[in-house]
């Protein structure tokens, strides 16, 4: 008699359980790489930003100096980056990920550059509030893990 309550009680417990896996990796993702030569485009709130990768390097090789061009809020910023795309590294011009920089209650749109010591370090977000390009200060820092 009590195996049918249980039983509704389980399957309660296990949909929470199922809703709260979804929603941590769903926050906890890892930055999504930007392709070498490409114009993207990102929504962020009621937003959108354009990223444009360019890519040089003095011979057809595997490794050089790269731009991300942020068209952000009628406003465009310049980031000064690097790649290597070798036989054993996939380190692109740039990431982004969203998290919640600016206290809004929408997500924003965070760049981040790779570091020459494995890391990649974000300086500059496009706030969801306004849709214009921001500062950090003090740029957020993670380990580049994924490729």
């Amino acid at each position: 008699m009590l195996t049918k309550p249980l039983h509704k009680i389980a399957a309660v417990i296990l949909l929470i359980l199922l809703i709260a896996a979804c929603l941590a990796a769903s926050l906890f993702q890892p930055p999504r790489a930007l392709a070498y030569e490409a114009v993207q485009t990102f929504p962020v709130g009621s937003f959108s930003a354009t990223l444009e990768t360019q890519t040089y390097s003095l011979v057809h090789g595997d490794n050089g100096v790269a731009k991300i061009i942020v068209v952000a809020g009628g406003e465009q910023t310049v980031l000064d980056t690097w790649f290597d795309n070798d036989l054993f590294n996939d380190i692109r011009p740039g990431y982004v990920s969203w998290q919640n920089v600016d206290d809004h209650w929408r997500r924003d749109l965070v760049i981040w550059l790779p570091t020459y010591d494995g890391n990649l370090l974000a300086s500059a977000y496009v706030s969801s509030e306004d849709g214009r390009l921001h500062p950090l200060d003090p740029p957020l820092q993670r380990q580049r893990l994924f490729d």
